[in-house]
């Protein structure tokens, strides 16, 4: 199934939520095919995708990290 980036930024948001971050460790963005959520540090990131993983998501979703400055990111894609 491809995901619309509106129900799937829910999706992320409501995994995060579900994980147990905190509002303030992250900041999710969306861009035209992937949602980008960025974390400060690696350890956040990696736990995230274990989650992920875990999750519905990862059977319709590929996950990605990038490093972007300071900030460690979480892609999203839905193809």
């Amino acid at each position: 199934m491809r995901w619309k980036i509106g129900p799937l930024r829910e999706a992320v948001e409501k995994l995060l939520v579900e994980a147990g971050f905190p509002e303030e460790h992250y900041i999710v963005k969306s861009g035209v095919d992937y949602i980008c959520v960025m974390f400060d540090s690696k350890d956040a990131v990696d736990y995230f995708k274990g989650d992920f993983e875990y999750s519905e998501l990862s059977e319709d979703c590929v996950y990605e990290y990038k490093q972007d400055g300071k900030r460690h990111c979480a892609y999203i894609y839905s193809w």
